[in-house]
């Protein structure tokens, strides 16, 4: 939150990205012209310097930080136990519309999503949910979006390359079988998803989960 205002005023900032609350951004960003500011994000990883836009967020950065450490297995245990979603990602924006589960249409659309969080491979058509949640194309992804901030289609890949994180911290050789596993097509895909998600490729995402020769072990597997 405003804590990165004190980063930058130590210099730890400068020539990097960083977030702030979004209130504040434009403050910050006349204020240090070194830094980066990217307004929208919910965290910024800039390796051993972590900024976070408020006390959710916060929350979002604490995991991610959790998983680069001890695993996505862990972190995604700590989530759980928290009652929070353990896929929500740096990049998300930080104004979502997040009605509270109040209606039947939005309790199952929660349903919906927890369905396909847990099976994310095969997913039917958007227009097979609309049918089986009993609304229209048009109101279920208003309802999707308003929930996750994004489109159906990127609420999936952000699960699947959970998936992919949690199958490559378990030991899963050669990153086409990771991408199988997790519902992408190749390992191609997976590397455009995990480039899009994570902003490096699943070789140098793993090098930085101490976990002893797992990169090298992908390498060795046609990575």
């Amino acid at each position: 939150c405003l804590g990165a205002f004190g980063l930058a005023e130590a210099g730890l900032l400068d020539r990097r990205r960083a977030t702030t609350h979004w209130a504040h951004a434009e403050t910050f960003a006349a204020r240090y012209p070194r830094v980066t500011v990217d307004a929208a994000a919910l965290f910024v990883d800039e390796g051993r310097v972590l900024t976070s836009a408020g006390v959710a967020s916060g929350l979002d950065c604490c995991l991610h930080l959790l998983g680069r450490i001890c695993g996505i297995g862990e972190a995604n245990r700590i989530a759980r136990h928290l009652v929070v979603a353990p896929q929500r990602a740096g990049g998300q924006p930080q104004l979502i519309e997040r009605p509270a589960i109040g209606s039947t249409a939005d309790r199952r659309v929660t349903e919906l999503l927890e369905v396909l969080r847990a099976d994310p491979i095969a997913p039917p058509s958007l227009d097979e949910l609309a049918k089986r949640s009993n609304m229209s194309r048009r109101s279920l992804t208003r309802h999707i979006r308003a929930r996750t901030g994004g489109s159906l289609g990127e609420w999936i890949r952000r699960v699947r390359v959970a998936r992919a994180k949690e199958l490559l911290v378990a030991g899963v050789r050669g990153l086409d079988d990771v991408a199988l596993r997790s519902g992408f097509p190749d390992a191609h895909a997976l590397r455009t998803a995990f480039r899009t998600e994570v902003g490096v490729t699943p070789v140098q995402w793993l090098a930085h989960q101490r976990v002893p020769g797992a990169a090298l072990s992908l390498m060795s597997g046609k990575s």
